[in-house]
C-alpha cells in the first residue's frame, strides 16, 4: 500500500489487471464462453426436439442462455 492508501499495483493505464491477466487473455476467455453458450443453446434446441426436455423447459433455459450471451458480448466490448 502506498501512503495515500492506494494499492501501488494498480495503476488506470496499467494494461493488466490486479491479477496479472491481460486484456487479450480476458478477451481469449470471453471468446470461448461465448462458444459454449452458444453450444448449450444447441443441446438444449436438440434436447427439446428429441423430446428430452419440454418445450418450456427449453424456452425458459435457452431464454437465460441469450441474456448470458449478452452479457458476455457486453463484456467482450469493455475489452476491445
Amino acid at each position: 500500500m502506498r501512503s495515500d492508501g492506494q494499492d501501488s499495483r494498480y495503476h488506470p493505464t496499467s494494461p493488466k489487471g490486479l491479477d496479472g491477466t491481460t486484456l487479450a487473455s480476458t478477451s481469449h476467455h470471453l471468446w470461448y464462453a461465448n462458444g459454449s453458450n452458444n453450444e448449450l443453446q444447441t443441446q438444449l434446441e436438440i434436447g427439446r426436439r428429441v423430446e428430452i426436455v419440454t418445450v418450456d423447459e427449453a424456452a425458459a433455459l435457452i431464454a437465460d442462455a441469450e441474456e448470458i450471451g449478452r452479457m458476455l458480448r457486453g463484456l467482450e466490448s469493455t475489452t476491445a
